[in-house]
C-alpha cells in the first residue's frame, strides 16, 4: 500500500489459468488497483515528519560560516483546505551573518518511469512550480538560535497524484519546501481525499 492517490492505495494481482487442452495451460495476469479514501480521525493520527539541512552562509563572496535548521510537522497527512501547521528551529551559533527570511512553499514533484517492452526502463523526475509560496522575517542573529511557528492555508483544490497505465507510471508528490539562506529542505506531504 502507499499514499500516492489520495487514500491508502492497495494493489493486486489475479493470476488466472486456462485450460486449452491436456496438454496446454494458459496463464493470465490482471493488476488491480483500489483507493480507500482516508478518515478525519486517521489523518490527525498520521506520523510526524521531521527533516535536517544544513545551509552554507555567505556574504559578497565571502564565507560566513553555516546554519543548520530543522523543520518540523506533527502530522503528514492533509486535505484540500486544510491548514498545514509546523515549526523551524534555526541554529546559527556557527554562522556569522543574520538569517533575515525563510520561506515555505508546496509544490509538486513528479516521478516519471516509461517502460518499453523490449528495452531498459526509462526514469525522469519533474519538479512543478510552488502552488502556493509564503515568506517569513526570521531575525536571528549570528550565534544566536530560534524556533519559528508558520501556518499555511492548503488551496481549495490540490491536484491529486498517482495513476497506473500499462508501460508507464506516473507518481505525483506533494512536497513542502523551506528555504533557507538558499538551501531548501523538502518534506513529501500527503494531501488526502477526506471521507467526511
Amino acid at each position: 500500500a502507499s499514499w500516492t492517490s489520495g487514500g491508502a492505495e492497495v494493489k493486486y494481482q489475479v493470476i488466472t489459468f486456462v485450460k486449452i487442452d491436456s496438454d496446454h495451460i494458459e496463464e493470465g495476469h490482471h493488476d488491480f488497483t483500489v483507493v480507500t479514501p482516508i478518515n478525519r480521525r486517521d489523518m490527525l493520527a498520521s506520523e510526524p515528519l521531521q527533516g535536517e539541512a544544513t545551509a552554507k552562509l555567505a556574504k559578497m563572496f565571502a564565507d560566513k560560516g553555516s546554519c543548520d535548521f530543522t523543520v518540523s510537522l506533527p502530522r503528514s497527512i492533509y486535505a484540500a483546505d486544510d491548514t498545514i501547521e509546523g515549526e523551524i528551529a534555526i541554529d546559527n551559533t556557527r554562522g556569522l551573518t543574520e538569517i533575515g527570511h525563510v520561506r515555505v512553499s508546496l509544490g509538486l514533484r513528479c516521478d516519471i518511469q516509461l517502460s518499453g517492452r523490449n528495452g531498459p526502463a526509462e526514469r525522469d523526475t519533474s519538479r512543478s512550480n510552488a502552488m502556493m509560496s509564503s515568506r517569513m522575517h526570521a531575525g536571528v542573529a549570528p550565534k544566536a538560535a530560534k524556533k519559528l511557528p508558520f501556518r499555511i492555508q492548503l488551496p481549495h483544490t490540490v491536484p491529486a497524484a498517482s495513476y497506473p497505465a500499462r508501460g508507464i507510471n506516473i507518481a505525483l508528490f506533494h512536497m513542502l519546501g523551506v528555504e533557507v539562506a538558499g538551501t531548501k529542505l523538502e518534506l513529501p506531504v500527503h494531501i488526502a481525499h477526506c471521507a467526511d
